[in-house]
């Protein structure tokens, strides 16, 4: 199996154009998510000899960007704006072999921040993913 690097990785949202990422977030060191799964629905009775479960609709979690901070950076920016606001928005990334994923999402925190002596300021932000991501090879 062919192993990818995520260096290179880049991420956008939706700013200038509703539903249309178009605006890069910068200085992203890492990021994770699609960390969500499908919910037990216990469906065990008195006659059950052990129980018994059916699986709920796919929720898809979360996703996360671990940054630096860059109060200038128009993404960066558009993902703080997007927490204070409550507004939906369109998330996209496009990995090194050009495979791209796109979601919607809520921001629910954009404005942690750390930093320390010979430290570079470095914050966060955490997404919540509403719908189904779609994934599109090149």
């Amino acid at each position: 199996m062919a192993k990818m690097p995520a260096d290179g990785t880049k991420i956008e949202i939706d700013g200038t154009t509703a539903g249309a990422p178009d605006i890069e977030v910068t200085g992203v060191k890492s990021f994770s998510g699609f960390d969500g799964e499908r919910p037990e629905i216990d469906n065990t009775d008195l006659s059950s000899e052990a129980s018994e479960f059916f699986l709920g609709k796919r929720d898809w979690g979360s996703f996360s960007l671990d940054w630096f901070i860059n109060y200038g950076d128009p993404g960066q920016n558009e993902v703080r704006a997007a927490e204070l606001s409550g507004a939906l928005k369109t998330v996209k990334i496009t990995f090194p072999d050009l495979t791209t994923a796109t979601f919607k999402a809520y921001v629910k925190n954009a404005t942690s921040l750390s930093g320390g002596i010979s430290g570079m300021l470095e914050g966060s932000a955490a997404l919540r993913i509403t719908g189904k991501p779609s994934f599109a090879k090149p």
